[in-house]
């Protein structure tokens, strides 16, 4: 898999960073840091619901402006969940 077959917002973000670089050392910088964030994948997958609802209840406590992780203690929710929408699990 190639540099410019990956993340295009990731790629513009490493090119930026490594003007005057090298395209060995470039390529070698952004395979090490894909994989240290997990951006390699073989195949794209749409994240589980799941993972789609922790952004936006959290987004939903900040517009109202319940501070986080305050917030989301005060929503009552099981310490299961509130670990999950405190990212911690």
């Amino acid at each position: 898999m190639n540099l410019l077959s990956r993340s295009p917002h990731f790629v513009l973000s490493i090119m930026l960073i490594c003007k005057g670089m090298s395209s060995e050392r470039m390529q070698d910088l952004y395979d090490f840091y894909s994989g240290a964030v997990g951006l390699l994948h073989s195949r794209a997958e749409p994240r589980s619901l799941k993972h789609q609802c922790r952004p936006t209840v959290r987004r939903m406590l900040c517009e109202r402006n319940f501070w986080i992780p305050d917030g989301i203690r005060l929503t009552g929710l099981p310490k299961q969940l509130q670990s999950f929408l405190n990212l911690e699990v």
